[in-house]
């Protein structure tokens, strides 16, 4: 079914006329991120070449703030999961293989930094069907740039461009990559707290991305941590295989801590 799903939102991006867009767009609520990109793509195709149709405000914009959201509660989190060792909120238990610990940590600092390069993508996206679409892609790559002047052009451009609502919010979170000043962003300015590390955990494993959930559960597995037995039993049977198979690895290693 997921595979039907992408495929009919790739073809719907192939017919040029309004009734493709107006089923997109609709779709942009979709839990499930791959096909959520594939809309997207879609979309972003028929605003490329087709730029007659009309596509709906309201549902854009609403689409780019939770987007952004979203973006700011994942900084927070990928900020507590790389300071955990370092303030000695996350010490290693008795028993457990510290190599091991790191190992899984590291995959889950990498899957939520991903994660976050992702979430970019698709903001700007969005922003390509409310804007310009030239104009934000190039402010994209300006944006993801390791170059400081590229970096800079493209902050300025959409301090200029961006509408007020769109702008507080997006140009402070692009003006850097640098995570600490990030996280002092969402904390100063939009009032987002860093959560604790179990309340960290405890999103972690509600989010509708698949494999983050699976890096969450092997850090819990090789943690020992039986705090989160109850979370882990209900993604024993997940439809997802590698979701399903980490949570029973990670009951099994409770089970023999235990």
């Amino acid at each position: 079914i997921k595979a039907i799903r992408q495929n009919a939102a790739k073809v719907l991006g192939l017919i040029g006329v309004q009734q493709s867009v107006d089923v997109l767009i609709a779709h942009l609520e979709q839990d499930d991120l791959v096909i959520r990109f594939e809309v997207l793509k879609a979309l972003n195709r028929l605003r490329k070449h087709y730029p007659d149709l009309k596509f709906k405000q309201a549902p854009i914009e609403k689409k780019i703030m939770e987007e952004i959201h979203h973006y700011m509660n994942m900084l927070t989190v990928l900020y507590r999961q790389r300071s955990s060792f370092a303030d000695g909120s996350r010490p290693f238990p008795a028993g457990a293989r510290p190599e091991r610990i790191r190992a899984a940590q590291d995959l889950l600092i990498k899957a939520l930094q991903e994660k976050l390069d992702n979430n970019l993508e698709r903001i700007f996206r969005l922003l390509g069907l409310r804007y310009m679409p030239r104009d934000m892609f190039n402010a994209y790559l300006g944006i993801v740039s390791q170059q400081q002047d590229l970096r800079a052009n493209a902050v300025e451009f959409l301090d200029n461009v961006l509408d007020t609502d769109l702008k507080k919010f997006i140009v402070p979170l692009v003006e850097t990559n640098a995570i600490e000043s990030l996280v002092e962003v969402c904390k100063s300015q939009f009032d987002v707290d860093v959560p604790e590390e179990h309340e960290c955990i405890q999103r972690l494993l509600q989010d509708p991305d698949d494999w983050l959930k699976s890096c969450t559960l092997f850090l819990i597995a090789e943690l020992r941590a039986g705090d989160f037995v109850t979370a882990i039993g209900s993604l024993v049977n997940n439809r997802e295989p590698v979701v399903r198979e980490t949570a029973q690895y990670a009951l099994r290693q409770l089970e023999m801590t235990g």
